[in-house]
C-alpha cells in the first residue's frame, strides 16, 4: 500500500492508498476524509476521525483525482497511518520503534 495524505483545493483534506495513473490523474483507494473531532472531555485536545470520501458517491473505492484540484501530497504521521491500516489494511501493524529489554 502506499498510503498518502492529499490536500485538495477545495479544502478538503484526503487519506488514500495512491497510485499515479497513466494519464496523470492520482487513483485513490479506500479514500477516507480527515476530520476533526471534538474533545472527548470537556477542555481536552481535539481528535482526529476519518469520514467516507467521497461524502455522497456511490462509488468509493476507487476514485481518480485530476492534477489540477491537489494543492499538495504527503506521507501521513504514523499515528494516522496505523489507523487507517487497521481499517483497510491486513491487519498487521509493523512496529516502527526498537523495543529494549532487560
Amino acid at each position: 500500500m502506499n498510503i498518502k495524505g492529499i490536500k485538495l483545493v477545495t479544502g478538503e483534506e484526503v487519506i488514500a492508498d495512491a497510485e499515479h495513473l497513466p494519464d496523470g490523474r492520482l487513483l485513490l483507494k479506500n479514500a477516507v476524509q480527515l476530520r476533526m473531532a471534538p474533545p472527548q472531555i470537556a477542555g481536552g485536545q481535539p481528535g482526529l476521525g476519518f469520514t467516507p470520501f467521497p461524502a455522497f458517491s456511490i462509488e468509493k473505492e476507487n476514485i481518480a483525482i485530476e492534477p489540477l484540484h491537489i494543492v499538495y501530497t504527503y506521507s501521513p504521521d504514523e499515528s494516522i497511518t496505523y489507523n487507517y491500516n487497521q481499517m483497510f489494511g491486513s491487519g498487521i501493524i509493523t512496529p516502527s520503534k526498537q523495543i529494549i529489554t532487560g
